[in-house]
């Protein structure tokens, strides 16, 4: 009789392993660290022009007041280089900015 451990629990064994692996690999990619993707961005963009447009008086086309632009939006604008610029407070900007995710206004 042989001392040691058969074969097929070896095999059962590197089996599990692999299991576990791939799975805490996929719940490290997907789940903790998932970046906002473009489409996420992008709809955090026009939230946030949305927002800079109610705030502009009627009647002007210069941007004054309005919300300042969250973390989370100012870190997907530096991650995913979006054409944009970083505004902290009152929408500056927001004029050149927001032309490509506001509807062109008839």
């Amino acid at each position: 009789m042989s001392k040691g451990m058969a074969t097929e629990t070896i095999a059962k064994m590197l089996i599990v392993i692999f299991v576990v692996g791939i799975v805490v690999y996929i719940i490290y990619k997907y789940v903790l660290h998932s970046p906002l993707d473009e489409q996420g961005c992008a709809a955090m963009m026009t939230a946030w022009c949305g927002n800079c447009e109610m705030a502009k008086p009627s009647g002007s086309t210069v941007y004054s007041g309005g919300p300042e632009m969250s973390s989370k939006l100012q870190e997907c604008i530096k991650s995913k280089k979006l054409n944009v610029q970083l505004h902290t407070a009152n929408c500056g900007g927001a004029d050149t900015d927001c032309k490509s995710y506001l509807p062109v206004s008839s």
